[in-house]
């Protein structure tokens, strides 16, 4: 299992358990959606990069959006808060592999799509890769290790 996958199921598990939703991935319709509170999480991209000293880091982005079933705002802004505050702790309870997570953006429907709450976040979670991952500087023609050996490769 990759790290990607290992973090985005880790960080679903870790905010499902913080606020008592029910976690998914990818994103669902609002009519698709048939139980309140739950939250989906779709990956965006991943860059990766190199801090010197033999180090990698991976950046995930992905979005979360949560629904929820009040006639009050101040519950969805809960809600919001509830999934913030679990993406602040997910670093400390995950120190094996998490240097960083963060909010990005929160953005609420503000009240539009009532008896429904939607509630969007971007995160950021930085992460290290392993020390022998390898990154490619020519495509198919030089490759350097991370502990900076180059092999070249034959395009015969």
């Amino acid at each position: 299992m990759s790290h990607r996958t290992a973090i985005v199921n880790s960080f679903i598990n870790h905010i499902s358990t913080l606020t008592s939703a029910t976690g998914y991935r990818g994103y669902r319709f609002l009519h698709e959606v048939n139980s309140f509170p739950s939250f989906y999480v779709a990956f965006q991209n991943e860059n990766r990069v190199h801090r010197g000293a033999n180090t990698f880091y991976g950046i995930i982005s992905f979005s979360i959006r949560g629904y929820c079933w009040t006639d009050s705002l101040d519950s969805v802004e809960l809600f919001m808060r509830a999934i913030e505050t679990a993406v602040q702790s997910y670093r400390p309870a995950h120190l094996q592999f998490v240097e960083e997570a963060r909010v990005t953006s929160v953005r609420t429907d503000e009240g539009v799509n009532q008896p429904y709450g939607i509630v969007d976040l971007n995160i950021e979670v930085l992460y290290l890769l392993d020390r022998n991952y390898t990154r490619s500087i020519r495509a198919d023609t030089t490759l350097v290790t991370a502990d900076n050996t180059i092999i070249k490769v034959d395009n015969q």
